[in-house]
Formats: structure tokens, C-alpha cells, sequence
């Protein structure tokens, strides 16, 4: 069974019309070469998966294992399964990103390891399947270097793009993806207002309140002041509520998922109905502490599915998160337009609630 599901993945790939050697330069800096078009990989983030929907029909069909599964939540698991049936046969190589097993890459036998933020380049890993002449290639940037985040996925869809052999397919995107990118900055250059905001990540959990720090550019680029900038060197940390009270920030934009239902959490994401968003959404607001302060008094509280952040489809929670800090000055994107755009380039496309607001 498994030598099937091989064979079928190998048919689905894009032709390759000339194995030329491919050299790149990674989102970690470092120099790839690769014989040809890569045929067979392992993704050290599972969620990448996402990544790859908008270079292949059939995203799954190259990969033969992945480290981190239950980034995926159980409604896109089960997608992913449904809609393609060499999902099966995918090993797992690691609990995480960072906690990836060289043995069962090396096993797996792929042309080449896909990394991103989760992984480091000095890990010890990564030099043990190179001496068994596996390729890693970062598309996302690794920890410290999170850098810009419209740049960071443009980039990634070129690199990926690159490395299969779907360049053109991958341009395409990118000229979308740029154009709303450019229209949020474009924008903002001569706004001196930047409103305070706290993303508060897995918003209603019970260990309140984890917050993206320095590292992480979303609320800067969507035109806010981020609450967790003090948090400098990481991506995310700690926030107590009390520090939250007394900065009583403008806004407040929480991401959630289905993971954080037995939590009693914001539930959004792929399969999750408006009803059981509506009722999490009230569930967060209503929370003692929340409910004094002003974003919440005004209805300027938001969410956001989790894993739309760190993936192309990002770019829906960017035009959100825009609206949302700057209503007047960006009242005619519609972020969920926008999703269903990006629908017509992905062999993933989505259906259910992934961003929520007082008035839906």
C-alpha cells in the first residue's frame, strides 16, 4: 500500500522536463543546491503544508513525512485526508520543529527538508541528514530573523516554487499577494496615529495572556502599536492581565481555534460554524478583567483563526487586522473577499468561520 501511494504521488508531480542542478539562497541565507526539481520531501513544520497548496494540485503527493502534526487541527486534518489520499501514507519525523528526528528523516528518504521558523540552521539534525545527502531548505525565516511578514511568504512561494519546478505558478501569487500588500503599506506611510493593540494568542486560555513580542511584525504592519513589543528576542510571551488592565490598549484582537474548546476559548477555523464562533467570541469578551476594558466597552475586540498567521493565507488576517486599527482609512477592504480570492490559487481552499468582529 505504501509503494502505491509512492507511485501515485510521482504521477501527480509536475513534469520534469530538464533535471538542470537548482541553486538557492534560503530565508536563512544559506546556499541550496539540488540536483533537480525536488520529487520527495519532509516538511519539519506539518502546518507548511499550507505553503505548498498554492505551488502543487496536490500538495501531499511529495511529502513523506512531516514533524509536528498536531499543528494541524483536527478540521484540516481531516481535509486533508478527504481531499487527498496520500495523506496516509505521510510518516510523522518529530514532535516539532524543533524536536525532529534525523533517523526517521533519513528513513524517509527525501530529496530534500523544508524548514521554517520552528528550526534552527545549527541544529545538530540538519548536518546528520546532510551527510546522507539530504537538502534542507528554510522558506520561512528562523528564529530572530522573523523580518517582514508579507516579505517573508512572498519569498517562501518563490523558493518553493524554485525547488518543483512551478516558478510561473508561484509568480502568479506573488503579483496578487503583493499588490494587497503594498496597498495596506502604501497607505500607512504618512500615518502618525499607531492605536495600541494586544493579540492575544489562544485567547481564553486558561494561562492568560500570551502575546506576540518583537520579533513578530503584524500589528506594526497593520498600522498598530503591538503591547507585547516589550517582549524583545521572541516571538511571543507573557503578558499578566493586570499589565493588560493598566495599558488598557485601543484594541484587542485575540486568535483562536478549535483547540481551545475545551479551553472554553475563541473557536474559529475550517468547519467551525458561525453559531459556535459567535458564542466563543462572547465567551472572551465577558471574561473578568476583559470586560473593563475600553476595546472591549467600544467593540473594538477581534479574532483571528490561529493558522491563517505564519502561512500565505496571512494575508486575509492583514487586511483584517488593518480594518480593524484603521477603520476609516481602510474601510473598503474586505479581508473575506480576499479569502475567497486566494481560493483560486490554492488546492486547499477553506470553508468556515476564520475571523469574527462584534457586528458578524
Amino acid at each position: 500500500m505504501h509503494r502505491l501511494f509512492l507511485v501515485l504521488a510521482l504521477l501527480v508531480l509536475p513534469p520534469v522536463a530538464c533535471a538542470a542542478p537548482i541553486s538557492l539562497v534560503d530565508a536563512a541565507g544559506r546556499t541550496v543546491e539540488l540536483a533537480g526539481p525536488a520529487r520527495r520531501v519532509v516538511l519539519a513544520d506539518a502546518l507548511d503544508i499550507l505553503t505548498l497548496s498554492f505551488l502543487l494540485d496536490d500538495p501531499l503527493a511529495p511529502v513523506a513525512g512531516w514533524a509536528g502534526a498536531d499543528r494541524l487541527d483536527e478540521n484540516l486534518a481531516a481535509r486533508l485526508h478527504q481531499g487527498f489520499p496520500s495523506a496516509a501514507a505521510v510518516k510523522s519525523v518529530g514532535l516539532s520543529a524543533s524536536e525532529l528526528s534525523a533517523e526517521a528523516i533519513i528513513a524517509a528518504a527525501p530529496d530534500l527538508l523544508i524548514a521554517g521558523g520552528g528550526t534552527t540552521p545549527t541544529d545538530p539534525v540538519l548536518a546528520r541528514i546532510a551527510e546522507a545527502g539530504i537538502a534542507t531548505l528554510f522558506i520561512y525565516p528562523p528564529p530572530g530573523r522573523m523580518g517582514e511578514q508579507g516579505a517573508n511568504v512572498e519569498r517562501a512561494i518563490s523558493l518553493l516554487g524554485a525547488a518543483f519546478g512551478t516558478g510561473e505558478r508561484a509568480e502568479r501569487f506573488i503579483t496578487f499577494h503583493r499588490a494587497r500588500i503594498d496597498r495596506i503599506r502604501d497607505r500607512l506611510r504618512t500615518v502618525a496615529d499607531r492605536p495600541s493593540v494586544l493579540v492575544e494568542a489562544h485567547a481564553g486560555s486558561q494561562d492568560c495572556c500570551w502575546s506576540p513580542g518583537a520579533e513578530t511584525d503584524y500589528v506594526e504592519f497593520a498600522g498598530g502599536r503591538n503591547l507585547g513589543a516589550g517582549l524583545s528576542g521572541i516571538e511571543a510571551g507573557r503578558l499578566s492581565l493586570e499589565y493588560i488592565i493598566a495599558a488598557d490598549p485601543d484594541v484587542v484582537i485575540g486568535t483562536g481555534g478549535i483547540h481551545m474548546r475545551p479551553e472554553g476559548g475563541l473557536v474559529l477555523g475550517a468547519g467551525v460554524s458561525a453559531g459556535e464562533a459567535a458564542q466563543s467570541f462572547a465567551r472572551i469578551r465577558a471574561r473578568p478583567g476583559f470586560d473593563t476594558l475600553t476595546a472591549v466597552r467600544t467593540g473594538r475586540v477581534y479574532g483571528i483563526w490561529h493558522q491563517l498567521l505564519g502561512t500565505p493565507f496571512d494575508l486575509v488576517a492583514l487586511e483584517a487586522m488593518a480594518r480593524w486599527i484603521h477603520p476609516s482609512l481602510f474601510a473598503d477592504l474586505d479581508p473575506s473577499a480576499t479569502l475567497r480570492a486566494i481560493d483560486g490559487f490554492t488546492a486547499l481552499p477553506l470553508s468556515g468561520k476564520f475571523l469574527i468582529e462584534p457586528a458578524s
